[in-house]
Formats: structure tokens, sequence, C-alpha cells
């Protein structure tokens, strides 16, 4: 991914996970923003939206549960 801000919608639970830089996130009902790195993993529930802040190139792994 390139730096900049993302807002991306799930149709099923997916699970994230960071392979190289880092992901600022704010996941669905969550208040405060969490940085994940590579190797971390996140989960978002399905039918719902979640934020990214990207700072430097970033890549990540989804997997649809």
């Amino acid at each position: 991914m390139a730096e900049g801000e993302y807002a991306f919608g799930t149709a099923q639970p997916e699970e994230m996970t960071v392979v190289s830089g880092s992901l600022k996130v704010l996941l669905p009902g969550e208040t405060e923003w969490k940085v994940y790195n590579p190797g971390d993993v996140f989960n978002v529930p399905g039918h719902s939206e979640f934020h990214l802040q990207v700072a430097e190139p970033s890549s990540y792994l989804c997997r649809y549960l």
C-alpha cells in the first residue's frame, strides 16, 4: 500500500497479517487507533468498515474467514 489514509468495507470476516511496513488501524467499534507491525494480526468483522493510516509503503495479507 502506498502512503495515505484508507477506508475499507468487508462483506465477510477477514484476518489481516501485516507483511511489511506498519499500519495504523481503527477497527469497527473502537475509538483508539492501534499500530500493527510485520507479523502482527488483526481481525475485522463481516459487514463492517475499518480505517487505515499508512505512513510508509506497507503490505498485508488478507484471509477471508
